[in-house]
């Protein structure tokens, strides 16, 4: 554990967490600028440009079945 110059701890090993993707654009983020948390990849649906926030390994069956680009 780190402790910060505030007296809080964190744990230097922890993921990076961000809120999911439609919290993201509810608080004023754009699609395209959405941050997904730590070891997901961000895609855009293709009908509508909506994003999600996916494992690395379904990217590729996403795009094969036309889902995102």
């Amino acid at each position: 554990m780190v402790f910060s110059s505030t007296g809080n701890y964190y744990d230097a090993n922890a993921i990076a967490y961000f809120p999911p993707p439609l919290k993201q654009i509810q608080e004023g983020v754009k699609p395209t600028n959405v941050t997904c948390t730590e070891g997901l990849e961000l895609i855009l649906k293709q009908s509508n440009g909506q994003p999600a926030c996916v494992k690395p390994s379904s990217v590729a069956k996403l795009i094969e079945r036309g889902c995102f680009c």
